[in-house]
C-alpha cells in the first residue's frame, strides 16, 4: 500500500491513545506524530533503492547484488523481510521508547508518563502497515515476513492494488477528523474514539472484501486500470475525479 495511507493510518490508530491521554493538546498530538512514524517506519528498507546506495552501502560492504537486486530479494534487510515482522516491530518500538528515555534524562525532563503512550501508538502504527501490507499482492516476496526469522512469508493475498485505493483512504481521513474532534471537544472521547476505529476497521474491511478480483493475477496494467475502475465504481464520478487530481500532485506513489 502507498505510503500516504500508511502514515495516515498510523495517525488514525494514535487517536485512540491519544484520546484516553489525560495531558496537554500538545502531548497529545506527539502521540499523532508517533503513531504516523509507527506507520511509515516499516518502510526505511526501501532505502536500497536510493540513489547512491550502489556507491556507498553496496561498496562498503563489498555486497554481490545492486540496491534493486536487494530491494527484490528476501534478505533479512531486503525489503518486506525484516522490517516487516512483528520482531522487527517490538524491536524499534523498544529502541524508540529508550531513546526518548535517555533524551528525557539529558535534559531532566520526566517523560515516563508520556513513554507508554508513545510506544504504544508507534507499534500500532507499525502493526497497521504489516496489516495492509499483508493484503497487498505478494510481489516477488509472496507476502511479508511476519514471523521472521522464520522463512514463511505471509499475507501476499492480493485483495487490493499497491495503490489508487482512495475509498481506504477516505475511510482512514474520516477517522482522523471524527477522532480529532471528539479530542477537541472531550465529549467522552475515549470510548467514542475507540467505537469510531472500530467502525473504521470493520468499514475498511468490507470494502476491501468487496473487491471480486485477484490482484496477483494479471499484468500490471491491467491490475491498476480495474483498480481505478473500482474506485469510480465506489466513489462516483465526482469524488473519483477529485481524487485522482489529488493523486497527480502528490509526488509520491498514492
Amino acid at each position: 500500500m502507498d505510503i500516504l495511507t500508511h502514515g495516515l493510518t498510523g495517525l488514525a490508530l494514535s487517536t485512540a491513545i491519544a484520546a484516553q491521554h489525560k495531558g496537554t493538546i500538545k502531548t497529545k498530538l506527539l502521540i499523532g506524530v508517533s503513531g504516523l512514524i509507527g506507520g511509515v517506519f516499516p518502510d526505511i528498507d526501501v532505502l536500497s533503492r536510493a540513489p547512491g546506495f550502489d556507491r556507498t552501502i553496496v561498496q562498503w560492504f563489498d555486497l554481490n547484488q545492486s540496491g534493486y537486486d536487494i530491494f527484490f530479494d528476501t534478505h533479512w534487510y531486503s525489503h518486506h523481510v525484516f522490517t516487516h515482522s512483528i520482531i522487527g516491530a517490538l524491536l524499534f518500538t523498544f529502541i524508540g521508547g529508550l531513546l526518548h528515555f535517555l533524551l528525557g534524562k539529558i535534559r531532566k525532563v520526566h517523560a515516563y508518563p508520556h513513554l507508554i503512550h508513545y510506544s504504544l501508538a508507534f507499534f500500532l502504527g507499525y502493526m497497521g502497515h504489516l496489516f495492509e501490507d499483508m493484503i497487498t499482492p505478494g510481489g516477488p516476496w509472496n507476502g511479508i515476513a511476519l514471523f521472521w526469522p522464520s522463512e514463511h512469508f505471509s499475507g501476499g493475498w492480493g485483495k487490493i492494488w499497491w495503490w489508487n485505493n482512495y475509498d481506504l483512504f477516505l475511510i482512514v481521513c474520516l477517522a482522523i477528523a471524527i477522532n480529532t474532534g471528539l479530542i477537541l471537544t472531550k465529549n467522552k472521547s475515549i470510548l467514542l474514539s475507540k467505537i469510531t476505529l472500530l467502525a473504521a476497521l470493520t468499514v475498511f474491511i468490507i470494502q476491501v472484501e468487496r473487491r471480486s478480483h485477484d490482484f496477483n493475477t494479471n499484468a500490471q496494467p491491467n491490475n491498476e486500470s480495474f483498480s481505478k475502475e473500482l474506485q469510480k465504481k465506489y466513489l462516483g464520478e465526482t469524488l473519483y475525479n477529485t481524487m485522482h487530481k489529488l493523486d497527480d500532485l502528490i509526488p509520491v506513489a498514492f
